[in-house]
């Protein structure tokens, strides 16, 4: 009997680390990409870009799921890591429609790491439209 039972604790141990390491392992990574925006503005063939990051929606996903709006220390890291948020741009000037256009966030992985957030999707590519 006490057999049976360190083999169900063993079990439920495993299924609960397996299930630790399915959540850690990037489903509940946050999709930067989704939160860049990007405008065209201009004649076509001398276009330009204006790109955009989301940062109260970015706030506003990352606050929604924690108890009371999150503690000091919780939005804090979320903070910390938000600093170190960078739009790198790939051609902004001279733009014409059907062009493609790049805009990828970087950001200090060390310190996202260090705060518990899985990022993916740095990166988004529009295509150049509307322009005159």
């Amino acid at each position: 009997m006490k057999n049976k039972i360190l083999r169900a604790m063993a079990a439920l141990i495993l299924a609960a680390a397996v299930m630790g390491l399915a959540a850690c392992s990037g489903s509940g990574a946050v999709d930067l990409g989704q939160y860049i925006a990007v405008k065209f503005a201009g004649a076509n063939g001398s276009g330009e870009a204006f790109f955009d990051f989301d940062y109260a929606g970015f706030e506003q996903d990352m606050t929604a799921n924690l108890k009371d709006g999150g503690s000091e220390a919780e939005l804090a890291k979320i903070a910390a890591v938000e600093f170190t948020f960078e739009l790198d741009r790939f051609t902004e000037s001279g733009l014409s429609n059907g062009d493609a256009v790049t805009v990828t966030v970087s950001y200090d992985e060390e310190i996202a790491k260090e705060a518990g957030f899985s990022f993916k999707n740095p990166s988004r590519t529009f295509t150049v439209e509307g322009l005159e």
